[in-house]
This record gives C-alpha cells, sequence and structure tokens, in this order.
C-alpha cells in the first residue's frame, strides 16, 4: 500500500480534474492504496471544514463507517509529516505554465523529481520543454496503459469511472461538481489549426458506453443532477443514436427530473455537450435526436464570421425541434487558419461584433411570434480570447487585433459576470447599435466604456447612494461626449490613423503622446491619463522646453475639460506627496493653481495635513497662516466671496496680510468661545496661538 497524492496547479477553473479522478480510482480500488487530492499546496493539516466533508462524504461513510474518525487522523497524520510515496500533478491549459512549474516544483519537494508524474493538456503540448524545465516523468495524451506510469497490471486508466470522493479533499468550489462526467466519444477528426483535440485525441473512436460507469458513480459516489459529456465532436459518430438512446435510457430525456437526496427538492436535469456542436453537421435528423434529451444548453460552435450561414441554419433547425437554450464560443484574436475543409481569415474586431449581432437579431426573431416564455428561445453568446497551443502567457495579440480591443472587449463584458450575451437591449448598450459605434467604443478610455452603467438600475442601495452614483454617471456621459466631439473632430486621415495606432499599444505615456500628431489628437491622449501620469507628462514637456504643447494641455484642461483639471487638483491636494510635482504645478498653472489648490484643501475641510507643509514650502506662503485657513474652514467664519479675497491676497508677510489674519483669529477665537464651554474654548485657543499668534507676534 502507497500513499499517493495528486495535486491540480492552483489556479482557476470550471471543472474537477477528470484525469486526477481517474487515477484516484486506479489506485483506490485497483491498487488499494492511500489517496489524497489537493488544489495547489496541501494546508498543514486537515481544516476543520475539509473533516466536516469527509464525514458527511457517502464514499468515506461507506467504506469507513465507525472508523472514519481513524482515517481522519491517519491521513491528518501522513499530510503533517509529508509521508508521500508518489506525486500526480496535471496540466491545463499552457498559459498557465507558471502556476504549473510552481506546482511540480512543490511535488519534487515532497518526493524527488523521480517520483512526481504529469500528464494532461500542457503536457501533452509541451512534453519536451516540461521535461527539460522540471526532469519530472511527463505523460502525453490518453494513458491507456499503466506501465507508462511503472506498472505491469496494463490497466486503461482512460476508461476507469472518475472518483468523485478526492472533491470531499478540498476546500476548492467548482461549478459543476454534481454532474456526471464522461466521454460518449473521443477525437474530432477536423483538424482546425487553432486546436489541440488532433494533439491530444488523434484518434476518432465513436461510441463509448457511459452506462457502467454512471451505475458504479451512483454506487460508490451518490447519484448526480446533470451529464456533462466531454466528447469533442459528438456528431460525426456514426453511432449518434446509439449515444442519444443510451443518454435517454440513462434518465436525461427532455424535461427528466431529480430529486436532491439533501433537500427533498425536485430539480430538472441537463445534459451538457461542453466542448460543443458543429454546425456542419447539424441535420434534421440529428437535430430532432437531440431534442429528445434534456440538452441544456446546445453549444453550436461559431468560430468565424464566415460560417454565419451554416451556423444559422443550425441554430435554426435546433430550435425547430424544440432545443430551447443555446449557446456559443465566438472566437476572436484569431490569426487566419484551416480547418473544416478550407482556409479561414484572420478575424476583426467587426466580425465579433457582427457575431454577436447576428444571434441577438436571430433570437429575436426566432421569438417573435412566440407569446409563451416556456417556449422563448435563448442564445447566449460567450466571446473567447484566442491563445496559441504554446503560448505561457495570456498575452498573444492577432494581426488585426491590438491590446487596447482586447481590453475593451473584456471590460463591456464585466457585467456579464460570464453568463454571456444574449439580450438586445444589453448587446446594443454593451456593444453598440453599429459596428461603427462598436469600434469607436473600444477605442474609448478603458474607465469610460466600464462606467456606462444606468445607476437608476441598480438595485438595494439608498436614494442618497443613488444620488452620487447619477451624478457620476453623468460626469462619465460628459467626458464621453467630449471624447467622442473630438475624436469625430479630426479630419485629418493620417492623423486619425496614426491615433488609433497609439492608442491600440494600450501604453500611455510621454513616449506614446510624443508621436501623436495635430492638436485634437494631443487632447484626446488626455483623456487615457491618470492625474499622475498627467503630471509626469506635463514634467517631461517641461524638461524638453515644449512650451506649446504645455500651453495646448493646461489650456484644454482649464477651459474645456474641467473634470481632468479639478481631478488633478484633487490629486495634488489629497494624494501627491513629491515636492518637484508641486513646483511643477506652480509653474505650469501659476498663481491661479495656488488659488485652486487651497480651494479644494479648505473644501475638503482641510484633511491632509501634509499639504500644509508642501504648499507651504512651494509658494512661500507661512504655515500660520494655512493653520488660521483651516481654522476659518472648520469654524466657518467667512463666507466664499470673503474666502477668495483671502485667498487671492495671501502670499507673503506684509503687514495687510498680517492684519487681515490677525483679524480672522480673532474671529476665529469669538466663534469657539460662543460654542464651546470655558475650560474646552480656553483649550482650543491655547492650541491655536502655539500654532499661529505667538508665532506671528500677533496681540491677540
Amino acid at each position: 500500500m502507497a500513499n499517493i497524492l495528486m495535486i491540480e496547479p492552483n489556479y482557476k477553473c470550471k471543472y474537477p480534474p477528470l484525469g486526477l479522478m481517474k487515477f484516484a480510482y486506479y489506485h483506490k480500488e485497483i491498487r488499494n492504496d492511500i489517496v489524497w487530492f489537493s488544489k495547489g499546496e496541501l494546508q498543514k493539516s486537515l481544516s476543520p471544514q475539509i473533516i466536516k466533508q469527509l464525514k458527511n462524504s457517502k464514499y468515506y461513510k461507506d467504506k469507513y463507517g465507525k472508523n472514519i474518525d481513524e482515517y481522519v487522523y491517519k491521513i491528518n497524520e501522513i499530510i503533517k509529516h509529508k509521508e508521500w510515496d508518489r506525486v500526480y500533478v496535471s496540466t491545463l491549459f499552457t498559459f498557465e505554465y507558471e502556476e504549473t512549474i510552481k506546482a511540480i516544483d512543490y511535488a519534487k519537494s515532497l518526493v524527488g523529481k523521480d517520483n512526481v508524474y504529469t500528464g494532461g493538456i500542457l503536457a501533452t503540448l509541451m512534453p519536451e520543454q516540461l521535461r527539460n524545465d522540471t526532469g519530472v516523468i511527463v505523460n502525453t495524451g490518453q494513458l491507456t496503459d499503466t506501465i507508462d506510469i511503472g506498472y505491469n497490471d496494463k490497466v486503461n486508466i482512460d476508461i476507469l469511472t472518475p472518483d468523485y470522493s478526492i472533491l470531499d479533499n478540498t476546500e476548492y468550489s467548482y461549478e459543476n461538481e454534481d454532474a456526471y462526467y464522461a466521454y460518449t466519444t473521443r477525437g474530432c477528426g477536423m483538424n482546425c489549426g487553432f486546436c489541440a483535440v488532433k494533439t491530444l485525441e488523434p484518434e476518432y473512436k465513436s461510441f463509448i458506453s457511459i452506462k457502467n460507469q454512471i451505475s458504479n458513480v451512483k454506487r460508490l459516489y451518490g447519484e448526480k443532477k446533470d451529464l456533462l459529456l466531454m466528447d469533442n465532436n459528438v456528431l460525426k459518430s456514426k453511432d449518434i443514436n446509439k449515444i442519444i438512446n443510451e443518454i435517454l435510457d440513462l434518465g436525461f430525456g427532455k424535461d427528466a427530473t431529480y430529486i436532491n437526496p439533501k433537500t427533498n427538492k425536485i430539480k430538472k436535469r441537463f445534459v451538457d455537450f461542453n466542448q460543443g456542436l458543429d454546425a456542419f453537421l447539424i441535420t434534421d435528423d440529428k437535430a430532432r435526436l437531440l431534442g429528445n434529451i434534456a440538452i441544456k444548453p446546445a453549444r453550436v460552435a461559431f468560430d468565424h464570421i464566415e460560417d454565419a450561414k451554416t451556423y444559422e441554419k443550425a441554430v435554426r433547425l435546433l430550435a425547430k425541434n424544440g432545443v430551447r437554450y443555446l449557446s456559443n464560443y465566438l472566437l476572436y484574436n484569431a490569426d487566419s487558419f484551416s480547418g473544416k475543409g478550407r482556409q479561414y481569415k484572420a478575424d476583426t474586431p467587426e466580425d465579433l461584433y457582427n457575431r454577436l449581432k447576428l444571434n441577438v437579431d436571430l433570437q429575436e426573431e426566432l421569438n417573435r411570434k412566440i407569446n409563451n416564455r416556456k417556449e422563448k428561445v435563448y442564445i447566449f453568446s460567450f466571446p473567447m480570447r484566442y491563445i496559441p497551443l504554446n503560448d505561457e502567457k495570456r498575452g498573444y495579440v492577432g494581426a488585426k487585433w491590438n491590446k487596447k480591443f482586447l481590453r475593451a472587449v473584456q471590460s463591456i463584458l464585466i457585467p456579464t459576470q460570464g453568463k454571456g450575451v444574449s439580450s438586445k437591449s444589453f448587446f446594443e448598450a454593451a456593444f453598440g447599435q453599429t459596428a461603427q459605434k462598436f469600434m469607436e467604443t473600444i477605442l474609448m478610455p478603458e474607465v469610460y466604456i466600464i462606467s456606462r452603467g444606468d445607476p437608476n438600475k441598480i438595485k438595494n442601495v439608498t436614494e442618497a447612494e443613488l444620488q452620487t452614483k447619477i451624478k457620476t454617471y453623468n460626469e462619465f456621459e460628459d467626458k464621453r461626449r467630449e471624447w467622442v466631439s473630438l475624436y469625430n473632430s479630426i479630419s485629418n486621415i493620417e492623423e486619425k490613423i496614426r491615433f488609433d495606432k497609439v492608442i491600440g499599444n494600450n501604453n500611455f505615456d510621454y513616449l506614446a503622446f510624443q508621436q501623436l500628431i495635430g492638436d485634437n489628437s494631443k487632447k484626446l491622449f488626455i483623456h487615457y491619463l491618470t492625474s499622475p501620469g498627467l503630471m509626469i507628462i506635463l514634467q517631461k514637456l517641461y524638461l524638453d522646453n515644449k512650451l506649446e504643447d504645455i500651453k495646448l494641455v493646461t489650456k484644454y484642461i482649464k477651459d474645456d475639460f474641467t473634470y481632468k483639471y479639478k481631478e488633478l487638483v484633487e490629486y495634488m491636494v489629497n494624494s501627491n506627496n513629491q515636492i518637484p510635482r508641486f513646483q511643477m504645478f506652480k509653474y505650469i498653472f501659476g498663481e491661479s493653481g495656488r488659488v485652486d489648490l487651497l480651494n479644494k484643501w479648505l473644501d475638503d475641510l482641510c484633511e491632509n495635513e501634509d499639504f500644509m507643509h508642501y504648499s507651504s514650502q512651494v509658494y512661500n506662503l507661512p504655515i500660520q497662516f494655512l493653520y488660521i485657513l483651516k481654522w476659518c474652514s472648520i469654524t466657518n467664519i467667512i463666507d466664499k466671496e470673503e474666502k477668495e479675497n483671502v485667498l487671492t491676497t495671501m502670499g507673503c508677510e506684509n503687514i495687510d496680510n498680517l492684519d487681515l489674519f490677525n483679524e480672522l483669529l480673532k474671529r476665529i477665537f469669538n466663534y469657539i468661545e460662543l460654542h464651546y464651554s470655558k475650560d474646552e474654548s480656553k483649550k482650543m485657543i491655547n492650541s491655536i496661538k502655539r500654532d499661529t499668534a505667538m508665532q506671528l507676534g500677533f496681540l491677540i
């Protein structure tokens, strides 16, 4: 008997690691080993939550019964003392390479490299690199003979029943745990250029019975609600009738239900061919077969705009045959690729928009004459960014895309929270009513994109919170209108092309600013800058003696784009702690800038005391004057007009200013004496005198 540890690297994923679940079954049920599963590195000992999960698990209760506490103690000791004989590490996508290496290195620290085995998608696509970087045993493809992992029992692990009990070993929650996971076919055969299936499952198998597997899962781990089938191209099977009949025999016909054993509530069952259905293979007969089972959703591939007619025909056939819930992954950011017997061009942002629009229009058309909600058709679109099979990060940019467009699409999709695009109202609000408007939107600053949601639709907020959100929304509406007006005012084609290219790099620094031509382009660039970023550019313009550009930028934000100037003033008062930036602000905005800074500070009730010291140094203001201004704000003894007069006249220690501030100080003391007790007022006045009057030599 050996102690076996299964590790899935600590990346996010929706579905449990099916490969490790089959390995767990092999070691537990066939080799009688002790098996444990961990999402990332192990905790030092079992948490109360995991112990509770073990004791509530059908598998562990059936296997250990009254001895469950002994098992818990034993596995806890193994974990504490790191008593493992062998570790398996699963791999998923290549862009999770760094996290995968981290998990393998951890496994090596437990048992040494010769006792660590890895496999899965990444391992199959990049085996040599993984071997070179880790030194562990790398298995590729499907594991059909245990000789590949050092055993002579010749077991085909790929066809074993998944061990669901390992999901009780971790606090990590997968989205689809209450489902049977299975394959009714293997392989695909379409050889699309962007797809890994031709490498992972090179041989197409037309039928794999899942009856015994489902029966084993019920017996060992309990009945599951749904059926999640991982087939890559089920519709290619010549045995599709057998597959559907088996699904029906297993209790997953249309409108099938399931009684939850924990709550006794009746729930509808669903069948999900998770990897998608090929639109080119959907016929009337196959659509009728799919309409007989509890399919939700029918995932119909729509990888390219050139497949629009075929895709639309497939959706209509499915809807005609009673399939009401459909979804599709819209691959975008792809270069040209081959597949399905043809060559596809690289997709464009407009192609993505047009595919989304086709779906919302098609859904609307199919439902136009349907009044019964139970009969309506729903089509959910999931834009999915293309990443090459050997890419170790997520940064790939397709030939017709750029970094800005990719970020913008992700920003647009934030409100969907992974639920997909379906309603026409959301689509038009988020993506625009035309492809041209969509292109304009994805060029906007990211914050302008994500702030477009109507606050009146927000629920569970107080009236005060709602009014604040409405005010912010209206401010962003003004900013967006200003951006659109400026962008549309660029009539010079060369200037617009240059601007689009610079913004497309999604890098808003001084180098990018220098590449722009034309005043409107430079003004537009200001919309993409944070306040610190704007100050950096102004500083560098000053150092490069670009006085005309400084004049252009400052005049624009002072006269036309006042929101940006207000944001800059707020940043200088509340967040900036760099004297050189204060000095630059003084140089650029002069006396009026000083007044604006002090006004903002007073409006904020002088919360930032550091600002007094910075402004005193840079503007040569006696700090005692600033203390008096602070108390003027606290006691509210001067009105707006008098405050403006004080701010514009202060600046040096002349006799007029001394008289002015002496008078203000008297009024402050009078206010305190009227509003506080004798002891409190005496204490406050003495404190103020220490900070102001005594140092200035006032006679009070």
